[in-house]
């Protein structure tokens, strides 16, 4: 039985967790978001995955860079930053957009995840924006 497998979802990741003065979410693209994680995950878990097990996750969320990160030419500044530090969302509600999104496909409920190791960056030259996600299966 595998106890591993790696998964990339495409788009724009989006932070979950923000309530508006009505209750609802402030990010109104996180339901779409939650289901590309959900089908990209479904789609790359082998075949007999156990989800009753403990989970650690490692997960690296990639955003286009800014046009302000490039010269006229088109080329990489040196001075353009590896990780994201600006207004693209809290890593920790990024990480919770994503735990939901995963529970009932690579584990019955979040509270299986007992160990997380995250990062928001830039993409690299031809990379699309999204999320890359390893899970592990855990020995009890």
């Amino acid at each position: 039985m595998p106890n591993s497998f790696t998964f990339k979802a495409t788009g724009i990741p989006r932070p979950q967790g923000s309530k508006d003065q009505f209750g609802r979410e402030a990010c109104r693209d996180v339901k779409p978001w939650r289901y590309d994680i959900k089908c990209a995950c479904e789609d790359a878990r082998p075949e007999g995955w156990d989800k009753t097990k403990r989970i650690g996750i490692s997960v690296v969320f990639t955003f286009a860079r800014p046009k302000k990160h490039y010269n006229r030419r088109g080329e990489l500044l040196d001075n353009a930053p590896y990780y994201v530090v600006s207004r693209k969302g809290d890593l920790d509600k990024l990480c919770r957009a994503l735990g939901d999104a995963l529970t009932g496909v690579a584990y019955d409920d979040d509270d299986q995840i007992v160990n997380l190791t995250a990062a928001k960056r830039y993409t690299a030259e031809g990379e699309d924006p999204g999320v890359t996600v390893t899970i592990l299966s855990l020995p009890s």
